[in-house]
């Protein structure tokens, strides 16, 4: 069990770098990152958003093994992290591209 809870730090960290990919990017380009191209779209509807989170406890509560939701919240919030950072700079090089 030691582990599992060990395994939570790093999506409790990840959530803020998230935030800040989706804070710049809605100030820089004056546009929320959700609603910016038809993939974001799609994604915000998985995403690592906290209601989503209570399907993982209450999937590992049933499956009786209820410290693996911190790991799959975590795995969930790194995929998404990773996934807000690549669009985010994908768009912000896109419209420096587009400046110039």
């Amino acid at each position: 069990m030691k582990a599992v809870i060990l395994a939570a730090g790093p999506g409790e960290r990840l959530s803020p770098l998230y935030r800040y990919c989706y804070d710049i990017f809605g100030s820089t380009m004056g546009k929320s990152l959700d609603i910016y191209g038809s993939f974001e779209r799609v994604f915000r509807r998985v995403a690592g958003r906290r209601n989503l989170y209570n399907m993982h406890i209450l999937t590992a509560i049933l499956l009786g093994v209820p410290g693996y939701a911190l790991v799959s919240i975590t795995v969930h919030a790194a995929l998404t992290a990773i996934i807000y950072a690549w669009r985010t700079a994908v768009h912000l090089h896109a419209s420096r591209t587009r400046a110039l």
